[in-house]
């Protein structure tokens, strides 16, 4: 209401002032024509302290509309409503049909909705100018044919919105007697509103391009092909262009509508407040940025958002001191504005730096020609795995992050599965050569040489030679030795996370293949989903970054960002894995002959964890496993394994799935 109040104020200031230079206007366009008359009118608004684009204010109060209308209309729009009623609305999912005339229906909410805004434009427009009324009466028609077919829920929502509107309209119309005093002393312009004004515009700059600019490109920086689909390939960047746009609407466009809405003293302390947010928000993200983790690529935690107490203290402490700075010192914009404009200069640059760093690192990967090569649907699904009946198979096959602790315990949940792996040993006790899959997957793959320490010896040599030469180590021995060798996502291959499979291409008889992400069903949609989700989390998660740490979690919302609809179960990275385990036995060609098969393949199920649908830990829309829970399963021989916490639980699940994945395989 002080936004509309303000509003109103600013349309009444200008309607007044068109009045006033009616005469003198209709006589210059009566007298002159062509660049004569551009020239007088010209000077004539100069002389006036007149500026066209001042009419645009008339405006403003449909402006600050349309944010609300646009979420109001996805959110309803998207909403399951269908069944649902309201007084003499029988489904709100539906348009209302509520009048019927024969075999014809009519909709009457969209008609009440318009004849309510009609009435409230009469009372709003009363003494304005003709053009001013038939440009509202133009928009109530429009909003008649736009919403006609809508869901009722959508249209009832809207129609209460203009039958607040009219109220608003008749108590401002009949108490509001103070309005014109309002304007005439709302508007005195002098040097300190100019030094607040170039004080908010370089603010805001520098908040548009930190959490526009700097914060998604570092992010995209950092491991670009994360970012990438092989099923539908799009340029990652195009995610930092949205969260600029995004930024530059929300902190120039609306904030700037709102600034300048503001009464000249209340301009000063927006100008304030913007340079405290732009100087708090960079101080969060460049001191205490680093402190939270690996990130996925729909921007949520592996592992949670937490930080420790000291760290927040601190951080909180220094938020702080930026604002008593800014109080001790709020006269000095000219200062604050030298500050701001370095600081937003160097966020810009910063940025253009890891775009250009993030494009040159695209181009070098090919990911285009790549994603054309391995495009697949579900009903293309052609065997790539060959076994021989009568000769030896060799099979290496990793699950990046699989806890081996969790496997006895699984069987013990499904003794079934016992049988199943009859003929495997399980030696417990087994660890990694190291916590992440960089420093563990040479070791598994090439042997004790390329343990850490091993390599490290070899420090003249770069790292991705050395991955290399480990992920060639068994395909290149057993490809000599005469077996049929296939290899599939070898990890960081080229030290690339869509692996480079070009390390093979010396050896012609070792066939390559990426299956993660290949075989998902309905592939398209799925990758259009998880793209939208991008689309959205990459400005909510530069937002989340700019706040003092405290603030951070409650942003983050357990990695939702506040959705309205979430998926309470799998996640990106473990479908795109475990499509691939449901397929194996599609993609398995068992060959009548003796020369041997070597399979030597990486898959990720147990890489994302996530709550699966019990009791086959299967990939569910909405989880519900309230009457499979039960604590007695995670004891064995006296020992209880600790899963204490959701995330634990969730690494459980992908860990179970891929054990029942790969048995009936095995089985098979």
């Amino acid at each position: 209401l002080p936004l509309y109040k303000r509003s109103d104020a600013l349309q009444e200031r200008e309607r007044a002032k068109q009045k006033e230079m009616e005469h003198w206007v209709n006589h210059i366009k009566r007298s002159f024509k062509g660049d004569e008359r551009f020239m007088m009118l010209s000077t004539y608004y100069r002389q006036e302290n007149y500026k066209p684009m001042n009419a645009l204010s008339g405006s403003l109060s449909l402006l600050l509309q349309i944010p609300f209308f646009m979420a109001a209309y996805h959110y309803l729009s998207s909403a399951d409503l269908q069944g649902a009623s309201f007084l003499f609305l029988r489904n709100l999912g539906e348009a209302d049909h509520l009048i019927k005339i024969g075999a014809i229906s009519l909709n009457l909410m969209p008609i009440l909705m318009t004849g309510i805004n009609c009435i409230s434009g009469a009372i709003y427009t009363r003494g304005f100018a003709l053009k001013d009324k038939i440009q509202l009466y133009v928009l109530a028609g429009l909003f008649l044919i736009v919403l006609y077919r809508s869901p009722s829920g959508l249209v009832l929502y809207w129609t209460l919105n203009n039958l607040f509107s009219l109220f608003k309209n008749v108590v401002m119309k009949l108490f509001n007697h103070g309005g014109e005093k309002e304007t005439e002393r709302a508007e005195t312009f002098n040097s300190d509103n100019k030094r607040s004004d170039r004080l908010f515009l370089v603010s805001g700059l520098a908040l548009t391009f930190l959490l526009g600019l700097t914060i998604p490109s570092s992010v995209v920086v950092a491991s670009p092909e994360e970012f990438i689909s092989l099923n539908a390939y799009r340029n990652p960047l195009v995610f930092v262009w949205l969260s600029l746009c995004t930024a530059f609407g929300v902190f120039m466009v609306w904030g700037g509508i709102l600034y300048y809405l503001a009464a000249p003293k209340a301009k000063k302390i927006f100008s304030l407040m913007y340079l405290f947010i732009s100087l708090a928000a960079i101080l969060d993200f460049m001191a205490f940025g680093s402190l939270t983790g690996t990130v996925s690529p729909i921007l949520t935690y592996h592992e949670g958002l937490v930080f420790r107490m000291p760290i927040m203290l601190i951080n909180l402490g220094l938020v702080l001191l930026i604002i008593l700075a800014v109080v001790l010192f709020r006269n000095k914009e000219k200062a604050w504005t030298l500050i701001s404009g370095v600081l937003a200069m160097g966020l810009l640059f910063l940025g253009i730096l890891n775009v250009t760093g993030a494009e040159s690192e695209i181009k070098a990967g090919n990911y285009l020609k790549t994603s054309e090569e391995a495009k697949m649907t579900e009903e293309e699904i052609q065997p790539i795995l060959t076994l021989d009946k009568n000769g030896k198979n060799v099979v290496v096959f990793m699950l990046d992050r699989a806890i081996s602790d969790y496997f006895p315990y699984i069987l013990n949940e499904r003794p079934e599965l016992k049988e199943k792996f009859s003929g495997f040993t399980y030696y417990p006790n087994t660890i990694s050569f190291g916590q992440y899959t960089v420093y563990a997957s040479a070791a598994l793959f090439g042997g004790y040489e390329y343990m850490p320490a091993s390599m490290n010896e070899r420090d003249s040599e770069p790292m991705v030679d050395k991955q290399n030469e480990a992920l060639k180590v068994m395909p290149a021995l057993f490809s000599e030795a005469g077996y049929k060798v296939t290899v599939c996502d070898p990890p960081l291959a080229g030290y690339r996370e869509i692996p480079d499979l070009s390390i093979y291409d010396e050896y012609e008889n070792i066939d390559t293949h990426i299956t993660m992400g290949a075989y998902l069903p309905d592939g398209e949609n799925y990758v259009k989903e998880i793209m939208n989700s991008q689309e959205r989390n990459f400005f909510c998660y530069s937002f989340m970054k700019s706040l003092p740490l405290a603030l951070q979690r409650f942003a983050y919302d357990y990695g939702s960002y506040f959705e309205s609809t979430r998926n309470t179960s799998y996640s990106a990275g473990f479908l795109k894995s475990y499509t691939v385990l449901e397929n194996l036995s599609a993609l398995t060609l068992i060959r009548d002959s003796s020369d041997g098969g070597f399979v030597m393949i990486d898959n990720e199920t147990t890489h994302s964890p996530c709550l699966l649908q019990m009791p086959d830990y299967e990939p569910k829309d909405n989880v519900n496993n309230g009457s499979y829970e039960n604590s007695d399963r995670f004891t064995l021989n006296g020992r209880t394994m600790q899963v204490h916490d959701s995330f634990a639980l969730q690494h459980y699940h992908v860990n179970a799935a891929s054990s029942y994945s790969v048995q009936m395989v095995s089985s098979s």
